[in-house]
């Protein structure tokens, strides 16, 4: 526990962008509202519909997940950060991330390998789902970035 959950093996973008990250980078920042502790908030993130997830940063302790789908999100709800999902099935989770740090942080994570994911919505809506969830012992909300590459079809 306390550990980021890497879930699978994924390849690797190549070259280099701006701020360290690789050629064709971009960011997503989210701010949850005002969470109390063990709370979970969901929101989607226009990321594109097939995306590498090179680092996930938050504001404070935090779980957080993304999914390739809604009912993948809803499924997976009651697992726990220390449970893996069932191997061999299409469970839809892109990533499990639990940055708890310490009482001044880091809570930052560098993906190595990357996490590569897509949105599985029929028509694809061009969405990753997330669920965050506040680790802290106070109530807060929560900004999660996600850097990421867009990847084409």
């Amino acid at each position: 526990m306390g550990r980021p959950i890497k879930l699978f093996r994924s390849i690797t973008a190549s070259g280099t962008g701006t701020g360290g990250g690789p050629a064709g980078a971009q960011s997503s920042e989210t701010v949850t509202g005002v969470l109390s502790p063990g709370a979970i908030e969901n929101d989607t993130l226009p990321l594109g519909d097939m995306v590498t997830i090179y680092r996930v940063t938050v504001s404070g302790p935090a779980r957080v997940r993304l999914y390739q789908t809604s009912g993948a999100r809803a499924a997976d709800a009651a697992r726990t950060n220390t449970q893996l999902p069932t191997p061999g099935t299409p469970h839809g989770v892109i990533g499990d991330w639990w940055l708890d740090g310490s009482a001044t942080g880091p809570f930052d994570f560098i993906c190595s390998p990357q996490a590569d994911g897509q949105n599985n919505d029929l028509p694809q809506t061009g969405q990753i789902y997330m669920a965050v969830t506040n680790l802290a012992l106070v109530s807060a909300a929560i900004t999660v970035t996600i850097r990421y590459v867009p990847l084409e079809a």
